[in-house]
């Protein structure tokens, strides 16, 4: 096929003659105004990164191979798109600039951490359960931050919490 489009066969003809591609094959393989974001990674990325008015080399998905000529594209503005889409662009641009932040400009900050130091009597009696708390020697934690301290004097119970 790709040998034959790119001898100057027209492409809605070779597209509806050996197209297998139920959703556009009959439509002579164009997908009109269709939405990238429903596509396969490798299609997609073939869509929006070929030369206009070009035909492509042939692109493998779990579909099979596609011969793709990309006619125009119709960069849709925000308030067109679905909120699922919009959703999806958010997400995308959040991602690329907390990438960007990590590559290029943490490395560059200055920071400073200060945390207060244990005071050596409490390195020396036991844990410690998150910042700032304390254990009583003997005393055991519940996992969140309480301090379960045992029995008290005259039989009263400490829950710690």
């Amino acid at each position: 096929m790709k040998a034959k489009l790119d001898g100057g066969a027209d492409f809605a003809t070779i597209a509806k003659k050996y197209s297998e591609d139920p959703g556009s094959a009959s439509n002579g393989g164009l997908y009109e105004n269709a939405s990238v974001a429903q596509w396969v990674p490798a299609f997609k990325e073939a869509a929006e990164t070929q030369p206009i008015n070009k035909i492509g080399e042939p692109v493998e998905t779990e579909y099979g191979y596609h011969v793709i000529k990309v006619e125009s594209r119709n960069e849709p503005t925000f308030d067109k798109l679905k909120d699922n889409e919009k959703a999806a662009l958010k997400n995308k641009l959040a991602g690329e600039s907390i990438q960007n932040f990590t590559e290029n400009d943490l490395a560059k900050l200055d920071l400073k951490i200060n945390l207060p130091k244990v005071p050596a009597t409490q390195e020396k009696s036991g844990a410690t359960s998150g910042a700032g708390s304390t254990t009583t020697p003997g005393a055991t934690t519940n996992g969140t931050g309480n301090t379960n301290a045992g029995t008290a004097k005259d039989g009263a119970t400490n829950e710690g919490k």
